[in-house]
């Protein structure tokens, strides 16, 4: 059902000639996408108070990534394609406003040592499958997006967005892993205004992830047996060494509000989202005979998040700013059949802050100038040995883009973009933990990483032109070069030196209809 609605989003955009075409050039369409993912896939409902025009694409594109400076358990290399169909349509007659988006990537990759799950977790939690063998990795994934919004009246919106999500990743080499993880979401919300200045929206969103491993060695090992001995992590230094075959369901409950003011020509949104979510394991199969419990651990995290976005409009030009903060409280705990109860052994608090702020200017020479700060503060306790992980870094990035050419045939884009990550601060105790293999091979390189500095460069390349009088053109060519410039801790047990980098790149051709 998502993927008709998704084509049907886009046939119906290719029927005539889209409003994304009278977007001036290849830096604004990308921001337009930017704005509907950055508050209009939160709020469905207030799609219809979206100013910008429809829109269609089909792109494809390729992205490579490789480098030995990254984290110890993560990527060290990675080759992505994609080929993906977006669009955005309006029937104003009805009422309706439709998005609909379909995507497919396929590659392959490396990861380093004790890590068994391609990713690690995103929220949070402790509980990872790992080895020590490093792995390699083929991978999929399918993504689709709907957002379907119906004006009920002059003042009252509503609307429900999809998401589907099916990532397989499966390791090629002992030892193997089938993970297959698959994420829906449904977010229905109502959206009021108030005259025509401000708009009140609410929306609760279920979200679900569910993922599903199949480990197995293919081969026997006479030596080095021990870099293939399986283990479930479950907190920094807490691990057990016999895991069952298990599977996950995250199962996430939440909601959303948001108020819109427009004055002049400026338009602010103030977005809050809050949701609670355990992260159960379950045992694959159950005897009944062993009486044994089905949901062995469980990760329980409440998070939040604020946002606000800004825009004004000048006839000197426009100002965009957007301000992301996100806060994890997580706890994880272990059932104990001893006293048949779940014992808490781990507890995460994070908070990640991004300001983004842009000026940009039409038909000029100088069509944008941004700069850009990211915090991250994340604490990390072990109950069992007292083991603690705490570490402080900010980020500032400053980028501008050239735009050479002409709009009306063919134009080129030049941008640039430099950063420098420093830690601010971080303290490492292992206490009791300080001999386990957990500390000495996977936290103290981990912290290496997390509490070094590096610099960024990065490099952007693209043109635009007219195939058809309805058909835009863009090819776009990114890249960027990452490189340690100190390590503040753990220098002899970093999995990286200072001569070491990491590179990534991709090239994009995109249809706009």
């Amino acid at each position: 059902m998502i993927i008709v609605i998704s084509l049907l989003c886009t046939q119906r955009s290719f029927a005539g000639v889209s409003d994304s075409l009278n977007v001036t050039d290849i830096i604004e369409r990308s921001l337009q996408r930017e704005e509907y993912y950055n508050t209009y896939a939160k709020l469905p409902s207030m799609l219809r108070f979206w100013d910008k025009g429809d829109f269609a694409l089909i792109s494809s594109g390729y992205s490579s990534s490789k480098g030995d400076y990254t984290h110890p358990q993560l990527l060290f290399s990675r080759n992505l394609l994609e080929i993906k169909t977006e669009s955005v349509k309006t029937l104003s007659k009805k009422g309706l406003r439709f998005f609909g988006s379909v995507a497919y990537t396929n590659g392959n990759a490396s990861t380093g040592e004790w890590n068994l799950s391609y990713y690690l977790p995103s929220n949070g939690s402790p509980f990872y499958y790992m080895v020590e063998q490093e792995g390699t990795w083929k991978t999929q994934s399918y993504d689709f997006n709907v957002a379907i919004q119906k004006s009920l009246s002059n003042r009252l919106s509503v609307g429900v967005a999809f998401k589907y999500l099916g990532d397989l990743n499966f390791r090629t080499f002992d030892t193997r892993n089938e993970s297959y993880t698959l994420d829906m979401q449904i977010l229905p919300s109502i959206t009021m205004s108030f005259g025509e200045k401000s708009f009140a929206t609410m929306g609760l969103f279920f979200n679900r992830v569910k993922n599903e491993s199949a480990i197995r060695n293919k081969y026997q090992h006479g030596t080095e047996p021990e870099r293939y001995h399986l283990f479930l992590n479950q907190g920094l230094g807490t691990w057990d060494n016999s895991p069952s075959q298990m599977r996950t369901i995250d199962a996430r409950y939440g909601a959303v509000a948001s108020f819109r003011y427009l004055k002049g020509s400026k338009i602010m949104d103030f977005i809050y989202s809050i949701y609670i979510a355990d992260e159960d394991w379950l045992l694959k199969s159950v005897s009944t005979l062993q009486e044994r419990k089905e949901n062995i651990a469980r990760y329980s995290y409440f998070c939040q998040d604020f946002a606000v976005r800004y825009r004004e409009n000048r006839e000197s030009g426009s100002w965009i700013s957007n301000l992301d903060i996100k806060n994890i409280l997580g706890t994880g705990a272990v059932y104990k059949e001893t006293v048949g109860l779940f014992q808490d052994n781990y507890e995460l608090f994070k908070v990640k802050a991004n300001l983004y702020l842009a000026y940009l200017r039409e038909r000029s020479l100088l069509r944008r100038v941004s700069a850009n700060i990211n915090f991250d503060n994340t604490g990390q306790n072990d109950f069992n040995y007292g083991h603690t992980i705490d570490y402080n870094n900010l980020e500032g990035t400053l980028s501008a883009d050239l735009s050479l050419g002409s709009i009306e045939r063919l134009n080129f884009i030049i941008g640039g973009y430099g950063s420098y990550k420093m830690n601010i601060s971080g303290k490492h105790n292992p206490m009791a933990a300080s001999g386990n293999f957990y500390n000495t091979q996977i936290a103290m390189p981990a912290f290496a990483y997390h509490t070094s500095n590096f610099y960024r460069v990065g490099l952007v390349l693209g043109t635009e032109f007219n195939l058809r009088e309805s058909q835009r053109v863009e090819v776009n060519l990114k890249g960027d070069f990452i490189k340690p410039v100190s390590i503040s801790n753990y220098e002899s047990s970093a999995s990286f030196t200072l001569e070491d980098n990491y590179m990534n790149i991709s090239v994009n051709l995109v249809f706009n209809f």
